[in-house]
């Protein structure tokens, strides 16, 4: 949403912005997305970052005219694979699929410059499984060792300082992920069907939500991160369950349960 009115929308693989309250199409933006990859976000009530269909850039386009601004480009010959804009519009995050190890690539969008090529020796970013908190100042992802085949883990890297902030390795493959700032949370979805809530703050795991019969692949926390909407994405499980993370329950009355 651009305002309480005013929208942008994907269609096929042109963005369009339409006025809700008059049901009118206003503006079609300029430029074709990516078919595998249509990924954007808001930048602000006039502005939108969106990757460019070829991957190598990020455009910035100007919602009222359709117009491209500038771009943001990290090098030659470097495709993007993700895109993340925090939900104040500051800070945008993307993968990077072709340097090795796969690397985060974060702008500051009001600087419109680069502020870190985030890496780690002999590991990939699963640039898929990632979130921003709102103000965009972390930012988490899964990992995994190049050589290893060991289970994928998850870090934290705090993008006021471009520092790693947390680790976690919980041992089972992790296949979704959500970050909140707002009570210092990060919750992730497991292969074995169970849900992780850990505490950005000390870096301990609160609780474990158990109920799924599948991989928990979707994962949303809701503004207050009060509350977890989480589902199997494939269908595998067809539960949608909405977890109250104060007491680690749902209405159907899974509970937590020690790690």
């Amino acid at each position: 949403m651009m305002d309480d009115f005013k929208c942008v929308v994907l269609c096929k693989r042109e963005l369009r912005t339409y006025d809700l309250d008059k049901g009118v199409l206003l503006t079609k933006l300029k430029g074709v997305m990516n078919q595998k990859m249509p990924y954007y976000g808001l930048h602000d009530a006039g502005h939108l970052v969106a990757l460019s269909r070829n991957r190598m850039y990020v455009n910035l386009m100007n919602l009222i005219t359709g117009d491209l601004v500038t771009t943001f480009k990290a090098g030659e010959d470097r495709f993007l694979n993700s895109l993340l804009v925090s939900g104040d519009g500051r800070m945008l995050v993307c993968g990077d699929e072709t340097q090795k190890p796969f690397p985060l690539l974060v702008w500051n969008l009001a600087s419109r410059k680069l502020l870190y090529d985030l890496r780690i020796p002999g590991h990939d970013f699963i640039t898929s499984l990632s979130a921003i908190t709102h103000q965009g100042h972390y930012v988490c992802c899964v990992a995994k060792e190049v050589d290893e085949p060991s289970p994928n883990f998850i870090v934290v890297y705090d993008l006021q300082s471009g520092t790693l902030f947390k680790k976690w390795k919980p041992g089972v493959d992790c296949v979704a992920v959500d970050i909140s700032s707002r009570d210092g949370c990060v919750v992730s979805g497991h292969a074995d069907g169970s849900i992780l809530v850990w505490d950005l703050v000390t870096g301990n795991c609160r609780c474990k939500l158990r109920g799924h019969t599948a991989p928990v692949s979707f994962l949303r926390l809701d503004p207050e991160a009060s509350a977890c909407l989480s589902r199997d994405a494939l269908g595998r499980d067809p539960s949608l369950r909405l977890w109250d993370l104060s007491t680690g329950k749902h209405p159907n009355n899974a509970t937590s349960g020690p790690l």
